[in-house]
């Protein structure tokens, strides 16, 4: 990692401890790596195998896959240098969330937001293209919020630095973007 710059992305604080995003930096890390972005990220770090989690990069930018959905045996963990292939969960100020999508490096019982029958009635109510009401139920540092639907379904949206944040039970019309199938999260954004 470098000293806290990224230049291509115009990411150029050197004040930042290395490897470190701002949430001002978030709106272009955002658009360059978005969510349910698949990437074969470089394992750089691993502190405490079985305790705290991997740091990784993708392309220099600071991504962390997290104790809970690594395996149970620390000896099954990736190590430094190794390349892991990943979906992109969340950006969060320091740094992108990964989910591994190899079994090998996932622990087994790291759950999904539904199960494989809950996420078949998901995407058959929510099918790409189409629009739901949604009420915000949480806000979230990092501009992050997450939206629950008609249906039970939800999803965590964000907004940009110069947006209105939203509010808890705010309601809008959110139109289905994607179907995250690795994840069993539904990509959303809101309409018109």
């Amino acid at each position: 990692m470098g000293n806290g710059t990224y230049p291509s992305l115009g990411f150029a604080d050197s004040r930042l401890p290395v490897g470190w995003v701002t949430v001002d930096e978030l709106d272009t890390l955002r658009a360059h790596l978005p969510v349910g972005s698949q990437i074969l990220a470089d394992v750089t770090l691993v502190p405490k195998p079985g305790v705290i989690g991997v740091f990784a990069t993708f392309e220099g930018i600071p991504c962390f896959i997290d104790v809970t959905h690594l395996p149970n045996a620390a000896a099954e963990w990736p190590r430094s240098g190794d390349q892991v292939e990943c979906e992109v969960l969340q950006h969060r100020p320091g740094q992108v969330r990964l989910w591994p999508l190899s079994e090998a490096v996932r622990n087994p019982i790291a759950r999904r937001s539904t199960t494989t029958e809950e996420w078949t009635l998901v995407r058959n109510r929510h099918p790409v293209g189409a629009t739901a009401e949604g009420t915000v139920t949480g806000v979230y540092s990092g501009r992050t919020y997450a939206v629950a639907l008609e249906g039970g379904a939800w999803a965590g949206l964000t907004w940009l630095v110069d947006d209105e944040p939203p509010t808890v039970g705010q309601t809008d019309t959110y139109e289905v973007m994607a179907h995250l199938p690795e994840t069993h999260r539904l990509l959303l954004r809101k309409h018109g």
